[in-house]
């Protein structure tokens, strides 16, 4: 659905960079899972492909996430282990790289209170980016997948203490904000 998540914000240039970022937050694991995938921003394919070389070496590395400023990422992490470093099942192997990057890989809501400051401008970047995420699930109409999904691991790693899309509706709702955009504006979106 990023066509149509593109064309609802053709009018908003602002909101470029934040379309780009869903895009390649989203085609690395497709990727990852050796899923057939062309970016919808073809201009993404090169740091797409930065960052899947970075989670195949395996080192901590210090770069921007979307986002200007930079962040320390642990990509050891994304190394195969256990059950999932079987060489007769390969594809667990992807699963396990597709779901670290979906679980490790933070977009911010609140700026982190651990590491070096982050300016208010990549915190509200991705703030309007997972705003965008949530959109595209409810584009996608896949709601209910996700909950089964969700379900599921609950079932084997327990409840995550991630924001959810259902938290991140009830304070959209609460907040009267429609659309990403609407978080451009630095009041709403420090009301947020």
């Amino acid at each position: 659905k990023m066509p149509v998540l593109s064309a609802r914000y053709s009018g908003s240039p602002e909101m470029s960079q934040m379309l780009k970022d869903v895009d390649v937050y989203l085609s690395v694991p497709l990727k990852l899972l050796n899923v057939n995938h062309t970016p919808y921003y073809i201009q993404n394919e090169n740091y797409i492909n930065t960052l899947l070389n970075h989670i195949n070496s395996e080192q901590l590395i210090e770069i921007p996430f979307l986002s200007t400023s930079t962040r320390k990422i642990d990509f050891s992490q994304f190394k195969p282990r256990g059950h999932y470093d079987n060489e007769q099942f390969p594809m667990l192997r992807t699963y396990f790289k597709a779901m670290m990057w979906l679980g490790r890989m933070e977009i911010y809501l609140i700026a982190p209170t651990s590491f070096n400051p982050v300016p208010f401008e990549d915190i509200q970047r991705q703030i309007v980016d997972a705003v965008l995420i949530n959109e595209l699930i409810e584009l996608a109409d896949v709601e209910d997948q996700y909950e089964q999904i969700e379900e599921i691991l609950a079932y084997y790693v327990g409840e995550q203490d991630n924001v959810k899309p259902e938290n991140l509706n009830g304070l959209l709702n609460d907040l009267s904000i429609n659309y990403a955009d609407e978080l451009l504006d630095e009041n709403t979106c420090i009301t947020f």
